[in-house]
């Protein structure tokens, strides 16, 4: 943290494992701004004097309120999924499919009736040494092709007190059996609930990072059930904490 000039720093990586880590960052999927990609395209004509607020959206108090500090994640390219009637992913014969798409999507059990899941293989982790609770959600502002499909899961946690990824999952609607995605079109948002500059910096993964994530994601199937305010107070408590702040801070990018 520093408070003389207002701002808060936020280690992160887009990427869980070692496995995919340098294929993350080829792919350059640091969160952009969301305020940022208002302003690209907001309209530049002159109003007329009855109207003159009436273009301006991005100038209103409330919309700087709720952006301020919110980001926009990209796909990185197109694909198209499809499911068979037992819900299982329809993958192409090894070798046919000149861009092997499918191997980032996976099943995952649904949470609703009559409906099916899947993981996009894509994440973020983020940290803060300060509480600073973070939000994941669809992109709401956006025309997206995902939204015909189905939703993505949104959550929200505090990123100094539990150390996991922010993984898109998402809950077909019912019947649904397809899922696509566009390159360049808006995945979600990422909301830093924040008043301060958010300093993003970047670090690489290791051995040591990935299994303290993996730690904290198997945690619950050995105590299941707890709060988060349980899992702060155990993360906390325990030591974790300074044990993930400093693997950290020795593999800044």
């Amino acid at each position: 943290m520093n408070s003389k000039n207002n701002t808060v720093t936020v280690y992160w990586s887009s990427e869980e494992t070692k496995f995919r880590e340098h294929q993350q960052v080829l792919l350059d999927l640091k969160p952009k701004s969301l305020f940022s990609e208002f302003i690209k395209n907001r309209n530049l004509k002159p109003h007329e004097k009855e109207d003159f607020f009436g273009g301006g959206y991005h100038l209103c108090p409330a919309f700087q309120e709720l952006s301020n500090n919110m980001y926009v994640v990209k796909s990185p390219f197109s694909a198209k999924i499809k499911f068979n009637d037992n819900g299982t992913i329809i993958r192409p014969v090894p070798g046919s499919d000149p861009i092997p798409y499918h191997q980032w999507f996976n099943e995952r059990n649904s949470s609703f009736n009559n409906s099916l899941s899947l993981d996009f293989s894509i994440s973020y982790m983020f940290f803060s040494e300060e509480p600073l609770e973070v939000s994941l959600t669809p992109p709401y502002m956006h025309r997206t092709t995902t939204s015909k499909y189905g939703f993505l899961s949104s959550v929200k946690w505090d990123i100094s007190s539990w150390f996991r990824p922010f993984i898109f999952i998402y809950q077909l609607w019912e019947n649904e059996k397809e899922f696509e995605v566009v390159d360049g079109e808006v995945l979600a948002y990422i909301k830093f609930n924040t008043d301060k500059k958010i300093e993003f910096k970047e670090f690489k993964m290791t051995n040591n990072i990935e299994s303290q994530l993996l730690a904290c994601m198997q945690h619950k199937f050995i105590k299941p059930w707890q709060s988060m305010k349980e899992l702060y107070l155990r993360f906390n408590g325990t030591g974790m904490k300074k044990r993930v702040l400093q693997e950290i801070k020795e593999n800044l990018v």
